[in-house]
């Protein structure tokens, strides 16, 4: 128990994603974890060793992975039984998935490749391949190959791509704020 604070101290105190994922790898924290994963998330409930992520996952702040119920609470004391009941389960994400703020993934769930599970939503069923999800609960709102080009699309005009500015550079900051303030 005192390991588990330890680490779940150090995932709080590491302040970058890509920092936070490495340390989840090295350390085993899930049943299985793929390469380039970022994780702003740093609270992936109590029961990490029923996650599996895949390759390119990246979740966002807010995101909770819920991998047990307590309606054997219920069943407990409604029939006075002295021995714990817990439904738990596993939840496997696949490659190349973006799972958006505040978003809850259930146990017992399967997300496939090339996945967007758009903010705030609640995931209680499978995700196909190739789709992105929203909305509580979770249903298909289109493709991610279709949302792919838009994002191309959209971002191929910014000045800024390609030279290999961090997100805390104030050059990047000041060119930013150029282009979408100047008339």
């Amino acid at each position: 128990m005192f390991r588990r604070y330890l680490q779940l101290l150090r995932l709080i105190l590491l302040r970058d994603g890509s920092k936070r994922a490495k340390y989840c790898k090295k350390t085993g924290y899930f049943h299985a974890q793929g390469e380039g994963c970022y994780f702003q998330n740093f609270n992936f409930g109590v029961e990490p060793h029923l996650i599996s992520f895949g390759n390119n996952v990246k979740v966002a702040s807010g995101v909770r992975f819920i991998n047990h119920d307590i309606f054997g609470d219920v069943i407990l004391y409604k029939n006075n039984m002295n021995y714990p009941i817990r439904r738990v389960g596993k939840i496997t994400i696949g490659n190349n998935v973006l799972i958006g703020s505040n978003s809850m993934i259930m146990y017992d769930v399967t997300v496939g490749n090339n996945v967007i599970i758009a903010s705030g939503s609640c995931v209680t069923k499978d995700v196909p391949d190739n789709t992105i999800v929203g909305g509580v609960p979770a249903r298909v709102l289109g493709s991610f190959e279709d949302y792919e080009k838009k994002f191309m699309e959209k971002t191929k005009d910014y000045p800024w791509l390609g030279k290999g500015y961090s997100i805390y550079d104030k050059d990047l900051a000041k060119q930013q704020e150029q282009y979408f303030w100047t008339d």
